[in-house]
């Protein structure tokens, strides 16, 4: 008796092979989008935090100078980058003429495109303004990443919670 394999079991064991790897392959893209999501997801959040806390703490950045009103912090989001800011002419969004503290680029895109956030603060009150207007107590602002088909929601609420969904 001889010891082998036969011809057709090995163009069965290729075949499988294969299949395992197309399916591979073509779920990575879906996977790499989704990492994507989650990891700019957390990166919102902790510009967000950061923000609240420059604001809630009246944070002035040595380069924003003295006559400037600096303690009012934001995030904008477009075109796949997020500017924190202070919002120096207290428009309550970014505007030409803020000062910009620092600049990160996203893997993702937002749905609602350009979008911004501003802490302002009296102490011991933090008030949070989307996109120009005051955000009402108990109310929620919304940001939807996107990413080749796949969305995530970030949800912002008034009291500071924020929460990806």
């Amino acid at each position: 008796m001889q010891k082998g394999y036969t011809l057709l079991e090995m163009v069965v064991v290729v075949t499988i092979i294969i299949i395992m790897t197309t399916l591979a392959v073509n779920a990575f893209p879906v996977a790499r989008s989704h990492q994507n999501l989650v990891s700019d997801t957390e990166v919102i959040q902790t510009q967000l935090r950061e923000a609240q806390r420059r604001a809630m703490n009246e944070t002035r950045d040595e380069a924003c100078g003295e006559e400037k009103a600096c303690s009012d912090v934001g995030i904008y989001i477009s075109e796949k980058k997020l500017i924190m800011f202070a919002d120096t002419n207290e428009s309550k969004e970014f505007e030409d003429g803020d000062y910009q503290i620092k600049e990160i680029n996203l893997q993702t895109t937002i749905a609602e495109d350009p979008t911004s956030f501003v802490y302002t603060s009296v102490p011991p009150n933090i008030t949070l303004h989307h996109n120009g207007g005051s955000i009402s107590a108990g109310d929620v602002a919304e940001i939807t990443l996107q990413a080749n088909g796949l969305t995530r929601d970030l949800m912002v609420y008034t009291y500071g919670q924020i929460e990806a969904q």
